[in-house]
């Protein structure tokens, strides 16, 4: 019997899919294009741990989870979550859904961690976005590799994910994520965290919002990191431009009394398309510096605009003016 062309093509893609992550997971990760030494020799033990993790379960393609019905409803508040991390196996209780976002579906365990389910190379670019900024000095989230394990039938499948803190648990070192993509409803679209951080003093009492002096020990900390990520050829897609709000304790700079804000990047991967490291590493211009430092600072100034206590002393007049001088001062005397 013959089958056509088409057919044939589908079904050698599909079983191609189906085994090729047991090489070392070659399905999505391809270390030759990453030209630092280090990140690479990383993102090589993550290779390997995938491949060890594999061994214990049957890898699932993504082309095949939506036939896998028992995948999804091992995704519920109260279930035990079976995990293979770099230190070891832990079964984890899940506890709520946090979030969601295209192809991505963020989840709270005990212990105040979080694990990120997403297609396959979206775990591999996130793992390897965040590990990059990291080797710059760039604060990141720090997620690490981990394989999750389902039964069906008497036969044990896995899948790639990965876990680390979540974001409420930076409240406990009085530090505040902002996802600076979902600036919606305070209360309803961020939770607990931009609720708390709309109530904090951000400037000390007595500043004049208005001058360029009141904003720069909140802002010189971003500059630096966006000087770090340019030097380094990084931009990012616009979805990764996040921010961390940090006030006196651990993480702080200590070069101040009241509140700092750093860049804080994650979300790097899109559903539909694989990213290339050495190709988003490319030199930039000045003026790309200058277009991201003004999206970074025009959206953290948007933000503390909608927490009440700074929205009725800083117009949109105000704010416009204040931006361009921060710009002028940072990203164009050079």
């Amino acid at each position: 019997m013959k089958f056509p062309i088409c057919i044939w093509f589908l079904f050698s893609s599909m079983c191609a899919l189906s085994s090729s992550f047991l090489e070392v997971v070659p399905e999505y990760v391809n270390v030759e294009e990453i030209d630092d030494v280090n990140l690479k020799h990383t993102m090589i033990e993550y290779g390997k741990f995938f491949k060890r993790s594999f061994e214990k379960g049957r890898y699932i393609a993504d082309l095949f989870l939506s036939s896998r019905p028992e995948y999804k409803g091992i995704f519920t508040p109260g279930s035990k979550i079976s995990l293979e991390t770099l230190d070891g196996e832990m079964e984890l209780t899940l506890i709520k859904l946090l979030g969601s976002g295209g192809s991505k579906l963020f989840y709270e365990l005990e212990r105040n961690l979080a694990l990120g389910r997403m297609k396959a190379h979206q775990v591999y670019e996130e793992l390897r976005g965040h590990r990059f900024l990291e080797g710059i000095g760039i604060l990141v989230n720090d997620i690490r590799p981990a394989v999750i394990f389902w039964s069906e039938k008497e036969v044990t499948y896995a899948r790639p994910v990965f876990i680390g803190p979540t974001f409420e648990s930076y409240m406990e070192k009085n530090a505040y994520v902002a996802d600076l993509g979902r600036c919606g409803n305070i209360v309803e679209e961020f939770g607990e965290i931009q609720l708390t951080l709309s109530q904090l003093e951000l400037f000390p009492s007595d500043v004049d919002l208005h001058s360029l002096e009141a904003w720069e020990p909140l802002i010189s900390p971003l500059v630096k990191d966006l000087y770090k990520m340019y030097e380094n050829g990084f931009v990012g897609p616009p979805d990764s431009r996040n921010v961390i709000f940090i006030g006196p304790g651990p993480l702080h700079s200590g070069k101040g009394t009241h509140f700092e804000v750093r860049a804080f990047p994650f979300d790097f991967s899109k559903k539909l398309s694989r990213t290339s490291l050495r190709k988003s590493l490319q030199p930039q211009s000045h003026s790309d510096l200058s277009k991201m430092a003004t999206a970074y600072i025009e959206d953290v100034f948007w933000m503390i605009r909608t927490f009440p206590k700074y929205g009725e002393k800083v117009t949109s007049a105000d704010e416009e003016k204040l931006i361009e001088k921060l710009i002028e001062k940072y990203f164009h005397a050079k």
